[in-house]
C-alpha cells in the first residue's frame, strides 16, 4: 500500500543537508546562495559537518557561523554512542570481511568506511532537534559536496515532492547486472566487494532484486528514516549505504513496513532520478527529462573523470536544469 502524503502548506516540506568535512569560505558562499534561492518556509538547508574528518573543525564552524547557515556537527563516535549495537556489529563485520574491506579501500579510498553509517547522522540530527519544525519535514535530502544542481533548487524540490516515494536515489542497478566487471561506471576490476559484507541483507533475495545505487544525492521520507533508526541501526543491522538503503527499503515490504508516526506501518516505496532502473523514474516535466544525465560516478569523457569548472559555470549562468557530479574544484563556485 502507498501512504498518503499531506501537501505541506505553510510548513517545512524538505530539508536539504549538504554533507561536508572541512568548509572554507568558497563553500560558505555557495551554500548561502543556495539558501537564498529556497522557499524560506517550505525548504530548509543545513550543513552536516563530520568534525572528526576535519583537520580544522573550529575554522569550519567559524565560517559557517558567520554565514548564518544552521550546522549539525557529528562524528563516528557520536553515531556509535547512540547506536552501540551498530558499532559492535560493524567492528565484528570488518574483522570477518577484512579482505573485502581492504579491497574496497584500495579501489575507493579510506573515506569509504563512513558509507556504512553516514545516513545515521540524519537520525542523530532529528533526535537532537526534537521539537523543531524542520524535523517534521516530509523528506530529508543528503547531498555530497561534489554534486552541483545548475537549476533552481526550489523548482526541483517542488517537482520531486509530488513523487511520494520513501527512498529516492540516482539510479538502481541489480547485482545481476553488477556481477559483470564494473568498468561500466565504477571502474572496479573485480566484483563489487560490498555485496559480501551485506550478505545478511541479501539472503533469500534473487540477484535481480538486489539493488545498488550511488548515494551522492539521496532523499529519505521521515517514516523511512524513523524506521531505519529503530529497526536497523538500533539493533545493529547495517550495510554499505549504496546497497543498504535500497535493500532496507525492499525488506520493509509485507509484514514489516515503515513505521508511521502513530505506530501504523506501510510498505517502503523506491524511486530513481534516472531512467533505466526498473524501479520507476521521478516523473519530470519534459524540459527536465535529461536533468540527471550527468549524475554518474565520474564524467567519463572528461580529464581525470571530473567535470571542468568552466562547463559547470556555463550551466549555472544559463540556469540549465542539470545535476553535475563530480565537480572537485571547490573554488569553482566561490
Amino acid at each position: 500500500s502507498t501512504p498518503s502524503v499531506p501537501f505541506c502548506f505553510l510548513m517545512v516540506c524538505d530539508v536539504l543537508f549538504f554533507a561536508h568535512t572541512s568548509v572554507d569560505s568558497a563553500d560558505a558562499r555557495r551554500l548561502t546562495r543556495i539558501a537564498s534561492g529556497l522557499d524560506p518556509i517550505r525548504h530548509k538547508l543545513w550543513v552536516l559537518h563530520k568534525e572528526d574528518d576535519d583537520p580544522e573543525p573550529g575554522m569550519s564552524l567559524a565560517i559557517l557561523f558567520r554565514s548564518t547557515i544552521p550546522t549539525f556537527s557529528w562524528s563516528q563516535e557520536a553515531i556509535f554512542n547512540r547506536y552501540p549495537r551498530l558499532g559492535a556489529a560493524l567492528n565484528a563485520s570488518w574483522q570477518r570481511y577484512a579482505h573485502h574491506i581492504r579491497s574496497a579501500v584500495a579501489t575507493t579510498g579510506a573515506h569509504f568506511v563512513k558509507y556504512y553509517y553516514m545516513h545515521a547522522s540524519l537520525a542523530l540530527w532529528s533526535e537532537m532537534h526534537t521539537g523543531s519544525l524542520d524535523t517534521k519535514a516530509d523528506y530529508f535530502w543528503r547531498i555530497e559536496p561534489d554534486v552541483v544542481w545548475s537549476g533552481n533548487w526550489s523548482s526541483l524540490l517542488t517537482v520531486a515532492h509530488s513523487y511520494t516515494v520513501d527512498l529516492l536515489l540516482p539510479k538502481f542497478v541489480t547485482q545481476a547486472q553488477m556481477d559483470k566487471p564494473l568498468a561500466w561506471e565504477r571502474g572496479f576490476a573485480q566484483p563489487y566487494p560490498e555485496w559480501a559484507v551485506s550478505d545478511h541483507l541479501v539472503a533469500s533475495l534473487p540477484a535481480t532484486r538486489r539493488l545498488w545505487s550511488l548515494v551522492i544525492i539521496s532523499r529519505l521520507s521521515q517514516g523511512f528514516l524513523r524506521t531505519l533508526s529503530s529497526d536497523f541501526w538500533a539493533v545493529g543491522t547495517f550495510g554499505y549505504d549504496e546497497v543498504f538503503l535500497p535493500l532496507a527499503c525492499i525488506r520493509l515490504h509485507g509484514r514489516a513496513g515503515i513505521l508511521g508516526p502513530r505506530g501504523d506501518r506501510h510498505d517502503c516505496n523506491l524511486g530513481s532520478l534516472r531512467a533505466g532502473s526498473g524501479v520507476g523514474k521521478l516523473p519530470l516535466p519534459a524540459h527536465m527529462d535529461h536533468a540527471f544525465d550527468n549524475l554518474a560516478y565520474r564524467a567519463r569523457t572528461r580529464p581525470n573523470g571530473v567535470w571542468l569548472c568552466d562547463e559547470v559555470r556555463a550551466a549555472l549562468r544559463a540556469k540549465i536544469q542539470q545535476m553535475w557530479h563530480p565537480l572537485k574544484d571547490r573554488q569553482c563556485l566561490a
